[in-house]
């Protein structure tokens, strides 16, 4: 909810009175609040109380916009809602139930109302003047259904539209200016913010560095319709198409009426302006800067019936010296038929590299540099076309009208957008490959979304890959801007000599927007990695929620920190065992221990991890070395890179790790080391692709004399959990590429085991170089004898019969006969064509 004051206005928000019948048929009214600005439909636990209502269990979590807290609800019903003026209408309703939905509206009563529009129409609330309790909320998800012809203009900006209910009234209403009164009103929505964030914590700790989805046949689609569609100017930018799966028409159609929502949105908005006004100034200023940009412009008259409107909102980032305002564009807003823009148009396929194989071939790079394009969407045009699909409302002053805007560049909020900027870029370096073939290659494999990584050990060879970028990128309108290197000298020349002190000297490594409790920066100066440790308050009451929300804000795509992260990791999963549920408050053992772990996290600041790995083409040998471990809880694989440079010096670097937690189906500890080697197996696939590393550079280290001797033989010879594991790790790592490890010396137990911040944060070597004996020059590869199991062989079971002569099953030749007659006349009979009577 948010709140804001109104000294000489009132919002009147639509109201409704509807008939809902209990369990046994009996009819009750409630006054409901029609909410095009929700997304779902909500319920007080009176009314289902009330109504004897069956109650669905389930997890949810409500907010509104601006400063309100995040509401958890647990319950669904069905409610069947009647017109108490159209016998023949009704529909279902799914609501979420809640304790309350806002207080009594409207905020105080409407005296001396006399408008010449309410005259001989049914009220859907005749007593909309009164204040009165809110029990029923309905959102967009039916406000497209209960929608009828017919809408009339009242004074002011009231508006008096026709529905199945009767007629609901929404608008200003200007009232004798009195002691200024607290309006509310209410935006809902249900969040799965903690959910897609959980879920991203596990794609990253699941999918491959180089995995390459096919594409489906939307995908393929949005590709051709790219390549169909799209032109540039006569200043070599690229002006694109909207991906709609429909046309125009039937788009708009689609989604509705759209206006509406955008302005109660920018009403919204501007109650919170009213409480900020310094966010009302940048806000201002973001708009001021599309237009002065030319990236927005006035909408003309007239084209209302082929435009789609989308809210919008600020999101803010406070950083360590400057708040930064962006405007999202809402194009996932629900028009009046329950369709938004983004539901009506295709996504595109994922371009980009996967951000941890890009680091990953960052890292080998002495010479490196980074930077990103200036407003990358909004260098790409799009088709006058389609500009009416993503008109604004904005009233630059509080005193003036509000007026319509169209978005002229690819808008960020649109599911495209990444897709269509992307795109754009790669068919520039497309285009302009022939003139610059290196800066064409590093535009293709070296960017994620709007940020470039890349480097060489040759300084002069990357002032021309760099020079080569630039010069690409403008001939599409792209600029670069934030250069970063470790080396001076290049910053030099990237800023045309300007003092490089101006440069920021640590750069934040993300995937998304989201705060991280644990984080990544790069020191340039040094060539560092840093871990950073962003430890809000702890919320109370501890819940599951509570602890996965936190757990999902572990930022380790490396799995660098694989040691203390499994901790967090085996608590989810007893969380699970526990059997709470999502908001029930945790035992006071859990809490403890959770709090405890938490709070030690802040011992990880500051730990160092080098950026380069040493790796050059004067190098005399590349090594990959793996590692796998399991224990009772979990299992882990870890994996580094042993250089031996021109000048004979070893350099041991941790590439990256992964860890899983054991299934609850308990599994003997052979099975789990197995495990852990398929894990081994896929992370050195991945990374001797990116590093360059032939096969026969690979070591493969496990201290389980079982799973060496699973190896050693046919996978068809063993049980199928077994079998199939072996198969999956000789397809990826040559079994001979297999070496026994002494467990003292594998660094993947510390994985599986796990480790407390504080031992990881002093300066375990083991973990971050390997054993001991992995940084010697040479190395004698182990010839221990393997002994053979039988634990999971297959067992086969041989039954040997003696076959009895024909003529020693019949006591008489007269039946031996007659047995053989009729089976030759089976034979004979069934070989015969099936014929059917005929007429002839």
């Amino acid at each position: 909810m948010s709140s804001g004051e109104q000294p000489a206005q009132q919002v009147l928000l639509a109201t409704a009175l509807v008939e809902v019948p209990s369990r046994t048929g009996q009819l009750h009214v409630f006054r409901a609040l029609i909410d095009q600005g929700s997304e779902a439909s909500f319920v007080t636990a009176r009314v289902v109380e009330l109504l004897g209502l069956k109650r669905t269990q389930i997890s949810g979590v409500v907010s509104g916009i601006g400063e309100g807290n995040k509401v958890y609800i647990n319950h669904l019903v069905g409610l069947h809602i009647k017109s108490r003026h159209e016998s023949d209408f009704s529909i279902d309703v799914n609501a979420y139930v809640m304790k309350s939905l806002t207080r009594r509206l409207p905020a105080r009563e409407i005296r001396g109302y006399d408008w010449p529009q309410l005259k001989n129409v049914k009220l859907a609330d005749p007593s909309f003047n009164v204040p009165g309790r809110i029990d029923i909320l309905l959102g967009a998800d039916v406000f497209g259904k209960i929608i009828d012809l017919g809408l009339l203009k009242g004074p002011g900006d009231v508006i008096t539209q026709r529905t199945h209910i009767g007629w609901i009234l929404t608008g200003d209403i200007y009232t004798t200016p009195t002691k200024a009164q607290k309006i509310i009103s209410l935006h809902v929505t249900r969040l799965d913010e903690d959910n897609n964030l959980l879920k991203k914590f596990w794609e990253i700790e699941s999918e491959k560095y180089t995995s390459k989805k096919a594409w489906t046949k939307e995908e393929e689609r949005c590709e051709r319709h790219y390549i169909d569609t799209t032109t540039r100017d006569t200043s070599g930018r690229f002006v694109v198409h909207l991906p709609l799966k429909h046309s125009i028409k039937e788009t708009v159609k689609a989604c509705g009426e759209t206006k509406y929502l955008a302005i109660k949105r920018f009403k919204q908005l501007e109650r919170m302006f009213i409480k900020h006004e310094d966010l009302r100034t940048e806000y201002r200023n973001v708009i001021h800067e599309y237009l002065k940009m030319s990236h927005m412009k006035k909408a003309e008259k007239g084209e209302e019936d082929e435009a789609i409107y989308l809210p919008h909102h600020a999101v803010v980032r406070k950083d360590k010296d400057t708040t930064k305002v962006r405007v999202v564009f809402d194009a996932s807003a629900k028009g009046s038929n329950g369709l938004s823009l983004n539901d009506a148009m295709m996504i595109g396929p994922t371009l980009q590299p996967d951000l941890r194989a890009l680091i990953t071939r960052w890292r080998s790079h002495k010479i490196c540099v980074v930077g990103d394009i200036i407003k990358m969407y909004r260098q790409v045009r799009m088709t006058s076309k389609h500009t009416n699909l993503q008109r604004i409302v904005w009233q630059d002053d509080i005193y003036g009208n509000i007026e319509s805007y169209k978005l002229l560049t690819v808008t960020f909020g649109t599911a495209a957008a990444p897709y269509l900027a992307v795109r754009s870029i790669h068919q520039l370096a497309d285009d302009e490959g022939d003139r610059y073939p290196r800066g064409s290659a590093v535009v293709k494999n070296s960017f994620y979304m709007d940020e470039l990584m890349t480097g060489h050990e040759d300084l002069s060879e990357i002032k021309q890959i760099c020079d080569e970028v630039k010069n690409l990128l403008k001939k599409g309108g792209f600029q670069m801007q934030k250069w970063s290197s470790n080396s001076d000298e290049l910053l030099r020349f990237l800023q045309d000599d300007k003092d490089i002190s101006e440069t920021m000297d640590s750069i934040e490594i993300k995937l998304d927007t989201v705060i991280k409790i644990l984080g990544l920066t790069w020191d340039r100066k040094r060539d560092m990695f840093k871990v950073t440790v962003n430890l809000p308050k702890t919320r109370k009451p501890v819940t599951k929620r509570l602890i996965l929300s936190d757990v999902a804000r572990l930022f380790d795509p490396f799995g660098w920190l694989s040691p203390v992260i499994i901790t967090a990791k085996i608590m989810i999963q007893r969380l699970w065992l526990s059997n709470l549920g999502w908001d029930d408050e945790l035992p006071s053992e859990l809490v403890e221990e959770w709090l405890s772990y938490r709070e030690a996290l802040q011992e990880l600041q500051g730990i160092e991890i080098p950026r380069w790995i040493k790796t050059t083409s004067r190098c005399k040998e590349v090594q990959l070395h793996g590692f796998a471990d399991a224990s009772s809880v979990a299992y882990a694989a870890v994996v580094y890179i042993k250089v031996l440079d021109e000048d004979d010096r070893v350099h041991v670097t941790m590439v990256a790790s992964k860890t899983k937690v054991a299934p609850l189906k308990q599994l003997t500890i052979p099975k789990l080391e197995l495990c852990a080697a398929v894990l081994l197996a896929m992370l050195l696939h991945d990374l001797s692709g990116l590093c360059d590393i032939h096969m026969d550079q690979i070591y493969a280290w496990t201290d389980s004399m079982v799973v060496l001797s699973w190896l050693q033989s046919q996978p068809s010879l063993w049980q199928v959990f077994v079998g199939n594991r072996v198969s999956d790790i000789i397809q990826l790592i040559d079994n001979e590429r297999w070496y026994h490890v002494q467990s003292t010396d594998n660094p993947a137990d510390l994985a599986s085991r796990g480790l407390a911040p504080i031992e990881m944060a002093n300066n375990n070597d083991m973990w971050w170089t390997g054993p001991e004996w992995l940084k010697n020059k040479g190395m004698d590869l182990p010839k221990h004898y393997i002994p053979q199991t039988y634990l999971e062989i297959k067992r086969s079971f041989n039954v040997v019969l003696k076959e009895k002569p024909v003529w020693e099953r019949f006591s008489s030749m007269l039946r031996m006969k007659r047995v053989l007659a009729w089976c030759l006349r089976f034979l004979h009979n069934k070989n015969k064509n099936e014929k059917y009577l005929t007429t002839e």
